[in-house]
């Protein structure tokens, strides 16, 4: 690199250094996430003097892995500094500090809080082995057991000692490899690693443990002042240590801002990369402007085949790329001052790929979790009952078959390759079986896609209305919305970063959009919804956030006020819980512009309700709403810009059915920190209650008592207060007076009342994270998703909560039973998706689908109905009419299953089955099997299992109809005859294809046969490469099962 180069890339660095060494403090603004962190942090590390040691405070494990991640792939320079994640802190990493060896701590906030032995304390646990000192084995042994090391035949792990006559390993937990030291009598006579000749003059053996010593001080007494620098990459990071800024101010610091606070901050330019979704054209141009300007382009990739075969259709500059492994920097960069440039997976092809294990978690729960007895849908002979699975032996091989029971007792044995036509029925309680020999499935089958086809051109021409409507576009305004970000106290999860990039991209443009936030309870929702508000009233327009009840319109209203307090927006409110006074100062407010954002009830749909220029409009759980509401809402989508939130999970076939005409994101991972709640369900004893709310009150929470009866309310007060006589109470349901509930909630919320006796009115959306522990009475006489919404209530912080369902009979059986025991069940988090799909139904998309569709919904299932209706739209779009689904007959020698001893858990095994059978492509299918297994080997019939799916993926794209083998004697000779059927007329080409490839195949218009033992050994492999010479021009992949009946 030239000298003047150097100077350019590194000055801003050079800087930060001097200003270090010179005042201990210094600031850094312009990093735009945590990759660019990392990437900032590894460029400022060999500018530092080489005895500094570096702590960088991190506020999550997330934040951590991305910190350790990118120090590993950017680190450069002759002194690299080792990289430790904290905690585990143990005594070898002590040690180190204690040595002032080069390191980098990437520390999360509570190492902060840990006690730890006194240095000098400390210093005498080490043992220094030097060859020439006097000691035996013995002796050596007995002072590494008391300091942790356990004895074993060999060393071979850390922490572990072997002593063998006059030979001792030992390996210590900070080495790479033991070491092993010869005696020689009472005397050391060599120290070496083992494996290596070489002569080690002192080795250093920290305690594996320091159980035995004091702990009394923090990590910062081991780190010395002058020659330690700590970075946080948020103020708000040092103000949440132990004893806040004061406990470092004898440190050297640097900060990361989001803006500069004073002159002497330093800048860079440095923004996020730009997310392409894969317009192929459009980052060829921009990677081509970045090589001209002689950036250095840096690309991490799991799909690099992928992107090599864009690059030659798209003439992408990729020569001379640096190649990142794949690792935790899922955040792309542009750094013009250091003229670097650092892409994604998710800049280029727009997919998040953190988040597909977890996206398709939640979509197993439409696959279903199928239990014998359950109810099920088969795409081909309609709804029956899942009796079980069956291995059969078919031509001398056994395979697996799911088991359905029809009208009549009729079976239906759907072989295991071909379970993606089978999804658990969600529907009525109790559906009519179908019969096998009947053609009445498939005259509903038939009525219902006509009217599919109906449903999906209303969506369309919905779509197009909208499309052909404008809506203000709202633009980012960075520095202020900076701002609100930093304020955030949390980090964003991967989906709610995702979604939150949808939604503001939506917001850019000047077309109406529709976005569906679908999320569980607790995960995020909310403060996507306060982002984009704040971009619309930033931008002049005003906002109507509407909620389905009036203590959820508060808990909007204090959430909003809290979160936008230091910000230029006026937040108003509308509910019963204004006088006649504030609501006419309000709408006057509303109507002048003087209020941006306005949080309601249905009230904000009255006729009164005059906006001066409405831009946005968030909708909490629409289906909360009534019919008249939901037309007036429907109106107002081609006005505004429009965002609902919901805890009703929408299952991936309806997601695809409405994509295009409803935008759709989901956040289903956890927020960082939240733990799963404790929940208990005991019979109701006063002595319990009592524990609980003690222990709750006891470090200073609040509780909810949620009883449901508001007649007798007061008497269930009453019993409380004498059990709990120096305890506050409070009473809250929906039939009390305004002001009289407002004032409770006001005062629970302030921490005034340590209980909130309340009925279920609680149940939508309150926030509150001093609430960790909740008793619900008579739990029996609650639905589960009214339980699982309650549950939601408490956790919403760090804290671990606890919930308390209580029923008063002496025994719980049959639906109450069931539902307690789910709730048991769900304890992780985001199990409501799971919940919901159980016990709500289809109660949520009759908001998205209407009451007609409602109707074909019961009739054959959800999931059914969801894929007529995707087929429908795509065909509407497309012009072309859908491939038929035909059923392959695959009957081939060998065993197919997935073994019992190798997947033990039975739901977990049965939604592999229909996982499996869902893939539409190959190259799906290996990710899906790397994804899933690793590299570990697999059983025979599981990889038979893969094989059989390959051919059926692969037919479905052909006119194929059989693949089977036929066993024939000629001569006495046994012949295994491999036979492929068509349905049409082979071409000559396809003919002159097959025998290029192998000459022993036999062929007539309608099929082709061969020896099976002329395919070779891999002769499975080989049928793939024969059933692809026959795809049809533009096949698409279409999913396919079949099966075999049983009268």
């Amino acid at each position: 690199m030239s000298a003047s180069r150097d100077s350019s890339v590194n000055g801003p660095f050079r800087l930060l250094t001097e200003q270090l060494q010179t005042t201990g403090t210094a600031r850094l603004v312009g990093l735009p996430h945590s990759t660019g962190e990392a990437f900032a942090l590894a460029k400022l590390l060999p500018l530092l003097p080489p005895a500094w040691q570096v702590v960088y405070i991190v506020g999550s494990e997330r934040e951590q892995s991305v910190i350790e991640a990118g120090l590993g792939a950017w680190s450069t320079g002759k002194r690299q500094r080792a990289v430790v994640p904290v905690p585990p802190i143990g005594a070898d990493l002590l040690g180190r500090l204690l040595r002032h060896d080069p390191i980098v701590l990437v520390a999360q906030q509570a190492a902060f809080a840990e006690s730890l032995p006194h240095p000098n304390e400390l210093e005498s646990q080490f043992v220094d082995v030097t060859a020439g000192d006097a000691l035996t084995p013995n002796q050596l042994a007995e002072r590494l057991v008391e300091r942790g090391y356990h004895r074993e035949p060999s060393a071979d792990t850390p922490g572990t000692i072997a002593q063998r006559g006059e030979v001792f390993d030992i390996w210590p937990p900070e080495r790479a490899a033991a070491i092993r030291i010869a005696f020689d009598g009472v005397t050391i006579s060599t120290v070496k690693e083992v494996g290596s000749n070489a002569s080690l003059p002192t080795v250093r053996i920290a305690p594996v443990t320091m159980n035995n010593l004091d702990p009394r001080i923090s990590l910062l007494a081991y780190l010395q002042p002058m020659r330690t620098l700590i970075v946080a990459p948020r103020a708000s990071l040092l103000d949440s240590l132990p004893r806040g800024r004061d406990a470092i101010k004898q440190y050297k610091q640097l900060v990361f801002e989001p803006f500069a606070s004073d002159q002497s901050s330093v800048k860079l330019d440095w923004r996020a990369a730009a997310f392409y979704h894969g317009q192929w054209p459009l980052i060829a141009k921009d990677l081509e402007k970045l090589r001209a300007d002689e950036y250095q382009l840096m690309i991490q990739t799991t799909r690099r085949a992928e992107l090599d075969g864009f690059a030659k259709r798209h003439k992408l500059p990729l020569k001379g790329v640096a190649w990142v492994e794949p690792t935790t920097l899922h955040q792309g960069f542009i750094a013009p001052s250091q003229k670097t440039a650092y892409y994604t997976d998710e800049e280029l092809f727009g997919k998040d790929e953190r988040a597909k294990a977890n996206r398709r978690r939640v979509e197993d729960v439409f696959l279903g979790d199928l239990e014998e007895g359950d109810f099920v849908v088969h795409l081909d002979h309609g709804i029956g009952k899942f009796i079980g699975m069956r291995l059969q032996h078919v031509n001398g091989h056994t395979k697996e078959y799911f088991v359905l029971e029809y009208s009549g007792g009729d079976k239906l044995y759907v072989p295991v390759e071909t379970a993606d036509k089978i999804t658990r029925y969600i529907g009525s309680p109790h559906p009519k079986l179908h019969r096998l020999s009947g053609s009445n499935w498939a005259a509903v089958t038939k009525k219902i896609r006509e009217d599919a086809s109906i449903a999906a051109k209303e969506l369309l021409e919905l779509y197009a209305k909208r499309e052909l409507a404008e809506a203000p576009r709202l633009l980012p305004v960075p520095d202020q919305e900076e701002i609100l970000a930093q304020a955030f106290p949390y980090e964003l999860t991967a989906d709610q970063e995702r979604t939150l990039q949808e939604t503001m991209a939506d917001l850019e443009r000047d077309i109406p959009t529709d976005r569906l936030i679908c999320g569980d309870v607790g995960f995020g929702k909310t403060e996507v919804a306060i982002r984009a508000a704040f971009r619309a009233a930033v931008n002049g327009v005003q906002v109507a956030v509407l909620s389905p009840t009036t203590i959820l319109t508060q808990q909007h209203a204090d959430t909003f006020r809290s979160r936008l307090k230091k910000l230029p927006v006026r937040v108003g409110a509308l509910s019963r819980f204004e006088d006649e006074d504030e609501v006419a100062r309000t709408l006057a407010a509303l109507t002048a512009g003087e209020i941006d954002i306005i949080i309601g009830t249905h009230r904000l749909l009255s006729a009164d309700i005059r906006f001066k220029k409405l831009g946005l409009i968030i909708i909490d759980e629409e289906q909360r709403f009534g019919v008249r509401h939901k037309e007036k809402l429907k109106e107002l989508r081609t006005e505004a810009h429009v965002i609902t939130l919901t805890a009703t999970p929408i299952p991936r076939t309806l997601n695809i059915a409405l994509s295009g005409m409803r935008d759709i994101s989901v956040i289903e991972t956890a927020p960082e920190g939240r733990r799963p709640i404790e929940t208990n369900i005991m019979p109701y004893s006063d002595d319990l209650v009592v524990e609980v709310i003690e222990r709750e009150l006891a470090r200073k929470g609040q509780v909810y008592f949620v009883h449901n009866e508001v007649e007798t309310m007061d008497l269930a007060k009453e019993q409380l207060q004498k059990l709990l006589p120096k305890v506050s109470i409070g009473i809250a349901h929906g039939q009390m007076n305004e002001d009289r509930l407002s004032e409770v909630m006001e005062a629970f919320d302030n921490c005034r009342i340590d209980i909130l006796l309340t009925s279920t009115i609680i149940e939508n959306g309150l926030d509150l994270p001093n609430v960790n522990t909740m008793i619900v009475d008579h739990a029996t006489n609650f639905g589960l998703a009214q339980l699982y919404q309650l549950r939601g209530r408490v956790g919403r912080g760090d804290r671990q909560a606890y919930a308390y369902f209580l029923y008063r009979s002496a025994k719980v059986t049959g639906k109450p039973e069931k539902r307690l025991q789910a709730l048991l069940e769900a304890k992780d988090l985001g199990s409501g998706f799971q919940l919901a799909m159980r016990d709500l139904e289809i109660r949520g998309t009759g908001s998205i689908l209407g009451k007609k569709q409602h109707g074909h919904v019961t009739a054959i299932g959800l999931n059914l109905y969801a894929r007529l209706l995707a087929q429908a739209v795509e065909e509407l779009r497309t012009g072309r009419k859908a491939r038929e689904n035909r059923d392959i007959l695959i009957d081939l020698p060998m065993e197919i299953a997935i073994p019992k001893d190798f997947i033990t858990s039975e739901p977990k095994r049965l939604k592999l089955y229909q996982r499996i059978a869902a893939i539409e492509t190959v190259e799906d299918l290996q990710a899906f099997k790397k994804e899933e297994f690793g590299t570990r080997p697999l059983p025979e019939p599981l990889v038979n299992l893969f094989e059989a799916v390959a051919l059926k993926v692969l037919a479905q794209r052909t006119a194929i109809t059989a693949i089977q083998q036929t066993n024939l004697t000629i001569d006495g000779v046994r012949k295994e005859k491999v036979v492929i059927t068509f349905r049409s007329m082979i071409t000559p080409e396809q003919i002159g294809q097959l025998l290029e490839r192998n000459q022993a195949w036999d062929f007539t218009p309608e099929f082709i046969k061969i020896d099976r033992e002329a395919l070779g050994k891999n002769w499975l492999q080989e049928l793939r490469h024969v059933v692809k010479i026959f795809t049809e021009p533009d096949a698409p992949a279409v999913k396919l099962a079949s099966g075999t009946r049983e009268s």
